[in-house]
């Protein structure tokens, strides 16, 4: 059994450079993300396009420590703690926002992928610990009924993989 390449560095900073068509290279065309908190399923690279256009406004920039990664045969695991700036407000559903604008948030976050013969993701599932990024931004109970609905437009790709802590603008 061989181990499929994959290069997650090269990956991981074409998120932090926020090179989309970069990203997209490194995916397979009927590529599906699946957000494990929100349920949220996305399918095709043209779905995790409009995914990564909108991480560019909604993340500012993001610093992460990695903590653990596997990668055995034609699969990965990554596990860090991440630094977020948000880029912009946080909508929230009854119409109005929660001014999140230019702060940070600390959490932990992890994804899984599926790779292909070629070393393309085929498969990725993200989890963040969403309690601890909403308790960090300092909302109200009911501003976080409201801003976990919204949660998912504020964690965006947040991995990184082996190496010293990452800084990416």
């Amino acid at each position: 059994m061989t181990t499929t390449n994959f290069d997650l560095d090269g990956f991981l900073s074409a998120f932090g450079t926020k090179d989309v068509d970069a990203v997209l290279d490194f995916l397979t065309d009927d590529v599906v993300v699946i957000d494990a908190g929100s349920g949220e399923e996305l399918e095709g690279r043209e779905q995790v396009r409009q995914l990564l256009r909108e991480m560019k406004e909604a993340v500012r920039t993001v610093v992460i420590e990695p903590e653990l990664v596997l990668h055995g045969h034609a699969a990965l695991a990554v596990l860090a703690r991440v630094h977020l700036v948000r880029g912009r407000d946080m909508a929230i559903p009854e119409g109005s926002s929660v001014p999140v604008g230019g702060r940070t948030v600390d959490l932990t976050g992890a994804f899984f992928a599926t790779l292909d013969e070629q070393g393309h993701i085929t498969r990725l599932t993200r989890v963040a610990d969403r309690r601890m990024a909403l308790r960090e931004l300092g909302l109200s109970r009911g501003q976080k009924a409201g801003a976990s609905v919204e949660l998912l437009e504020f964690i965006r790709p947040d991995v990184h993989g082996p190496g010293p802590t990452a800084t990416y603008p």
